[in-house]
């Protein structure tokens, strides 16, 4: 589900209620030069809500790989395509499997440079491959590569141990570095050397709170980025980014849906994406933790519990979608004609009873980040209603990664929906599956949808969703919509499964005056 709303739409009461005040978090200063005030159209000033200390620190890479701020320096051997979700050539050309796909082959280009001369080369592509290795970087699937080398200057060769379908759309997201001429890999965050289309302008750059960046002048693709210069800016508030919109601050930023009515209608661009998600993941699905969590009738009873058309009208302003499952309509894992789990207090205590919880059930801690804490008040109440007791706490994002990555969170509330979703939760070593957590119906999925034909592979996705449907690893809460505005002098594509970060710096360009 994607919308696009122009001037004019604004829709609902109970948004319209709620106004912008309050703003929590000053606004950066920075250069006046944004799109909103500049004709000539060369500056994109960007705000955005996610934050990492080491955004272009190559010592660290992973899903922060997405972030603008690495978008602008560094390239990436392929592009997704946002509409399709399928990859295009980039720095490497051309690709192929061979071997039952456990053999990539990569041609990558003879033209591209990093900026301290040095040529991106077969070398420089294999070590920044060999560097998410090394780091162990879950998201990657590193456990599954068996080598990566260099079989010409510019031919690559990655070794799989087995069929991995996601690894093309792993790889694609591994910025390349230059990486042979740091001794110290810190100094990425600083002073990168890379290939991209821009270079950081130091100058000009707040610690912390601003990044700026500058045309790279050797790039090789310049038609690609229309801006000359990007700037990046960091609001850990949605009404300071709101705010920074209307007053010009900002070309662009996520905000949400209470403040979606007045940013419509001072007429910016709004994108909505579908592909958000919030469910109350059972991380601890062998009951490592809370012992009751192994039983799926117990899980089932917490899908049960949950009145998700009460949350889409109170929480996410009938903005939503209420379905009783993870997967949305068109995902390879979604599960025609489901609503097992719509809601149903009574059969959720009678399934609490046959597992031997006619008393109650105490499952402890409910662990969210941020953006998490909106569904907490409603999801606590609704397993009290069934007599489940259970405490909500409130992590910081970056002790939240680590402790659901490290296997020690029971029922963690989740927000991701998208095409990585099944690697990262589900896959035995998913960077958010901590208890590296498997089955053998799951491993038999699994192979298939990593090495079967297409259609082999498209029935045993679909076998696939029913499996994680059936066993309620994800009782799903909410699927809030998500919401970025842009000025009217902007276009911008919202990438289909990846919308909950908003679209990638190569797509953004310039709306026509026509």
């Amino acid at each position: 589900m994607k919308k696009h709303i122009k001037r004019g739409l604004v829709a609902f009461a109970a948004a319209s209620a709620l106004a912008l005040t309050g703003c929590t978090a000053p606004a950066p200063d920075g250069p006046d030069d944004t799109l909103t005030t500049d004709d000539t159209l060369t500056t994109l000033t960007m705000g955005i809500s996610i934050y990492s200390p080491d955004s272009v620190n190559y010592s660290t890479v992973g899903a922060a790989a997405l972030l603008p701020q690495k978008q602008a320096v560094f390239d990436f051997p392929m592009l997704i395509n946002a509409e399709t979700s399928e990859l295009e050539p980039s720095i490497a050309t051309e690709w192929e499997y061979s071997e039952g796909n456990t053999v990539l082959s990569l041609t990558i280009r003879d033209d591209v440079f990093f900026t301290d001369g040095t040529p991106l080369n077969a070398e420089a592509f294999v070590a920044s491959i060999q560097h998410r290795i090394d780091l162990k970087d879950a998201s990657f699937n590193f456990s599954n590569i068996a080598g990566v080398e260099a079989t010409g200057d510019y031919t690559v060769q990655v070794r799989l141990s087995k069929p991995d379908y996601m690894h093309l759309i792993s790889l694609a997201q591994t910025p390349i570095a230059a990486l042979a001429s740091y001794a110290d890999l810190e100094k990425m965050a600083t002073a990168p050397i890379t290939s991209g289309p821009y270079l950081i302008d130091e100058a000009n750059t707040i610690t912390d709170i601003q990044w700026t960046y500058v045309r790279n002048p050797d790039y090789w693709n310049p038609e690609a980025f229309p801006f000359d210069t990007v700037i990046v800016k960091y609001y850990a508030d949605v009404t300071a980014r709101a705010n920074a919109l209307l007053s010009g601050q900002v070309d662009y930023a996520p905000i949400d849906a209470a403040s979606l009515p007045r940013i419509v209608d001072e007429g910016f661009e709004t994108l909505i994406g579908g592909s958000s998600s919030a469910v109350l993941m059972v991380a601890d699905r062998a009951g490592a933790i809370v012992p009751a969590l192994a039983d799926t009738r117990v899980r089932q009873a917490l899908a049960l519990a949950l009145d998700r058309d009460a949350i889409d009208r109170n929480v996410t302003f009938g903005l939503g979608d209420p379905s009783d499952q993870y997967f949305l309509e068109g995902n390879p894992y979604f599960v025609p004609n489901a609503g097992v789990y719509d809601y149903n207090p009574e059969k959720a205590r009678e399934l609490l009873a046959d597992a031997g919880y006619s008393d109650g059930l105490d499952v402890g801690v409910v662990t969210g980040r941020a953006s998490d804490t909106q569904f907490a008040p409603a999801l606590i109440q609704y397993l009290s209603d069934i007599g489940v007791t259970a405490r909500y706490e409130e992590l910081p994002s970056a002790d939240y990664a680590a402790k659901l990555s490290g296997g020690l969170l029971a029922l963690p509330i989740r927000g991701d929906l998208y095409i990585n979703s099944v690697p990262n939760m589900v896959r035995p070593s998913g960077i958010w599956n901590g208890t590296r957590y498997t089955t053998p119906e799951l491993e038999t999925l699994l192979d298939v949808i990593d090495g079967g034909t297409p259609a082999e592979q498209a029935t045993a996705q679909a076998d696939l969703g029913k499996y994680i449907y059936d066993e309620a690893w994800f009782p799903q809460i909410a699927h809030p919509s998500v919401f970025f505005a842009l000025s009217e002098k902007l276009t911008a594509t919202l990438p289909t499964d990846f919308a909950r970060f908003g679209p990638w710096l190569w797509d953004f360009g310039i709306a026509s005056t026509e």
